[in-house]
């Protein structure tokens, strides 16, 4: 999941990349993962279901709700960041990451007017 903040890519929360691979008996995996980290899959729909889509929706609705911030802070330099925190941490973490590297919080889920 990327946050992009005024045209410009801030931060990167989290990756659902798949590179789809067969090996020599037909299994499919994931070509990014690491040599020891593989899990073999018995079709590329498997590997997609339960290597991509099903994280990506555990991550979507652990992260996407109404009581959660996304903070964004930077650095001299460059140096951007991201976190999405509990509306009650939004202090404590500006506190603990840095005031003076704090640039802005906002709602993940904003709600339209009725």
């Amino acid at each position: 999941m990327v946050i992009n903040h005024h045209g410009g890519c801030w931060d990167i929360l989290s990756e659902f990349d798949i590179l789809p691979r067969r090996n020599s008996v037909g299994d499919h995996y994931c070509g990014f993962c690491l040599p020891g980290s593989k899990k073999f899959y018995r079709s590329r729909r498997e590997l997609l279901t339960e290597h991509g889509f099903e994280p990506l929706l555990k991550w979507i609705n652990e992260n996407f709700q109404p009581s959660r911030w996304i903070l964004l802070f930077g650095e001299e330099g460059h140096t951007t960041w991201a976190k999405i925190v509990k509306e009650e941490d939004v202090e404590p973490t500006k506190a603990r990451e840095g005031l003076e590297a704090f640039v802005r919080a906002f709602p993940v889920i904003v709600r339209s007017p009725s």
